[in-house]
């Protein structure tokens, strides 16, 4: 089949058209990789981040924020997300470490973090600090290393299962700036934990010692990955 020139047009234009489309959509897709471990069973949760968006303060500070949900749900207020199961965290820098300026070194601190935890109308929030290194604040795009954060329950419904307990964080990130996703998703995260009861220390602790199963129980008698697959 031979195509006349102005198919051939139409087509090339269609094909242009496309790749801008996909280029709009997928550039706040995120290379970021973090992992939770269990400290009690080693258990891993390793969410498949698709969102990663930050907002800049001033040269020492920025919230990043991760999720692995579509982002036109996290940015519409009067959603309340119950039908769905995923993983929402902020990465709050206050302080970029300098050589020779600042302590740089993974027992050190930088930065506090919270991850929701969404499963279908349970949640919970698991809340620590951490030490990442970090990109120059204030450009399009800002990267780090988180070398070792630590977390535990915070907050939770009376439903949510913990499933990891005390547990540790680290792995990479890199976010694009964009200050309006940023704020919807730091409005999201507040909203959420104001809504939570809040867990103490030894209801926390009831908690792990009856959702935490032992780390046998995974497939390789050291522990599993967790499933946690976001919602559509």
């Amino acid at each position: 089949m031979t195509l006349t020139c102005r198919a051939k047009l139409g087509l090339v234009a269609g094909l242009v058209a496309a790749v801008l489309a996909g280029g709009c959509s997928s550039w706040k897709r995120s290379g970021a990789s973090l992992e939770s471990k269990s400290e009690a069973t080693g258990r891993v949760l390793q969410p498949a981040f698709t969102t990663a968006v930050y907002r800049y303060i001033d040269p020492s500070t920025a919230d990043v924020y991760l999720s692995d949900l579509p982002l036109e749900r996290l940015m519409d207020a009067r959603d309340g997300l119950s039908d769905v199961s995923g993983n929402i965290v902020q990465l709050h820098i206050f302080l970029v470490p300098q050589a020779g300026k600042t302590p740089i070194d993974p027992t050190a601190c930088n930065v506090t973090i919270r991850h929701a935890v969404l499963a279908k109308g349970a949640a919970g929030i698991y809340a620590g600090a951490g030490f990442s290194d970090i990109s120059t604040l204030g450009g399009n795009t800002v990267s780090g290393d988180l070398l070792g954060a630590t977390l535990r329950l915070g907050e939770a419904t009376a439903d949510f299962a913990d499933a990891l307990g005390p547990q540790r964080m680290l792995g990479t990130y890199k976010a694009e700036l964009d200050e309006d996703a940023a704020l919807a998703l730091g409005d999201r995260m507040a909203r959420l934990a104001a809504a939570l009861p809040e867990v103490t220390p030894a209801k926390a602790e009831a908690k792990e010692t009856k959702e935490v199963k032992p780390a046998q129980d995974g497939p390789d008698g050291k522990g599993g990955k967790v499933e946690n697959k976001p919602g559509k």
